[in-house]
């Protein structure tokens, strides 16, 4: 599995950040897979493991709608949507 970089967020992975923050409660894995329009658990799955190891995201194992963007998180959704100079 790969990890990402905070700074080179794929926009599926900004989709996915910004559907965990919009949130209340947090998602389950397929109101997230429907929020952003992927095809498959699996598919979602994948991309919320790369975002756990890359510290985008946490969530308590085995609790249900534990998703939680971390400050790293937030901060590498923010500096892509920062205007670049």
């Amino acid at each position: 599995m790969r990890c990402l970089s905070p700074d080179r967020l794929q926009e599926r992975q900004q989709q996915i950040l910004r559907a965990v923050l919009d949130a209340k409660p947090a998602p389950s894995v397929r109101e997230l897979q429907a929020a952003v329009g992927l095809n498959s658990r699996a598919q979602t799955q994948k991309h919320l493991a790369e975002m756990e190891a890359s510290g985008l995201l946490s969530r308590v194992p085995m609790a249900h709608r534990s998703l939680r963007v971390t400050a790293l998180g937030r901060q590498a959704l923010l500096d892509t949507t920062a205007p670049q100079p």
